[in-house]
């Protein structure tokens, strides 16, 4: 990686498009649990407004138009979760086991400390920018 590309992802890393659409790079457990709690609340203000149940049968279109919206920010999200515990992106799909998937990655990705120092899935995100330059 020459020194322009490391300055351009520096940058694109700050950003909201890097955070919510980019599965590459990682995350703290910070910024992980800020915006599942987000999404959350966004779910549940969405419920409240629109009278929704828990009955997955009675789902309406906004509880429909919302999950697709969230749908992708929350896999780029969790991507970038599992990459900094060094794991593949595709440990996303581990949620899709009924309740130990959900458990497994709550209790992963809320409560576990990344790889300390850098992996192969990019530098600590816990690592401040002005001690990146000693690493």
């Amino acid at each position: 990686m020459n020194s322009n590309n490391i300055q351009t992802r520096s940058g694109m890393e700050k950003s909201g498009t890097w955070f919510l659409f980019s599965v590459e790079g990682r995350i703290s457990r910070k910024p992980y649990v800020i915006f599942m709690l987000i999404v959350s609340l966004g779910a549940v203000v969405l419920s409240f407004f629109e009278g929704a149940t828990i009955n997955l049968r009675e789902v309406n279109d906004a509880q429909i138009m919302y999950l697709i919206l969230m749908f992708w920010p929350s896999v780029a999200v969790q991507a970038k979760r599992w990459h900094d515990l060094n794991r593949s992106a595709l440990w996303v799909l581990i949620i899709s086991i009924p309740i130990v998937g959900v458990i497994w990655t709550l209790a992963e990705s809320c409560f576990l400390r990344g790889t300390h120092g850098p992996n192969e899935f990019g530098r600590d995100p816990l690592v401040r920018a002005e001690n990146r330059d000693h690493i």
